[in-house]
């Protein structure tokens, strides 16, 4: 996802470079390149988010001093252990904290499978008005990242419903 990511963000690069000729300007070209670009650096972001260990400090965004200032230390160790889904540890899970997770990945999933449907119509749009070779490998690499971030978005989606549906078989099995 993060090679994607960088692919966009070149890709936008472009987009805008291409847009800003000083006889011919294209506004939108410019406009779909700036957003593609923050897309990209988004994309990047949520790679290795996605491949970060939940455990692990480094994977913080805030120290371990902040979050023991805050007292969050150790809600934040029992809710990501939550999430690893032990069944032997049902009467330590935060089932709340579980379906909020899920709940969390499913709107943040739905938003990246949406934000991958745009890409692609834009990516259509642009080999209409001949950015893009509809045969090129930009077109190609473009359309795959498309399809990278709607497929990856609608997983995280699905993992968030089945997060929920897990936190809500535990919460049955426990009553």
């Amino acid at each position: 996802m993060s090679e994607a990511g960088i692919s966009m963000q070149n890709h936008g690069q472009r987009m805008v470079e291409q847009g800003q000729p000083v006889d011919n300007p294209d506004p939108t070209l410019v406009s779909w390149g700036n957003r593609w670009i923050i897309d990209g650096q988004l994309m990047v972001e949520r790679g290795q988010l996605m491949g970060a260990d939940p455990l692990a400090s480094a994977s913080l965004h805030s120290t371990q001093a902040e979050l023991k200032a805050q007292g969050n230390w150790s809600t934040l160790v029992a809710d990501t252990k939550a999430m690893i889904h032990n069944p032997n540890l049902v009467g330590s899970l935060n089932l709340p904290a579980l379906r909020w997770d899920g709940q969390g990945m499913v709107s943040e999933g739905e938003a990246m499978a949406g934000k991958g449907l745009i890409m692609a119509e834009e990516i259509e749009q642009m080999v209409k008005q001949g950015h893009l070779d509809p045969l090129g490998p930009e077109a190609r690499e473009l359309r795959q990242s498309a399809q990278l971030l709607h497929n990856t978005g609608l997983q995280l989606a699905q993992n968030g419903r089945d997060m929920i549906g897990y936190a809500d078989r535990l919460d049955g099995a426990g009553a």
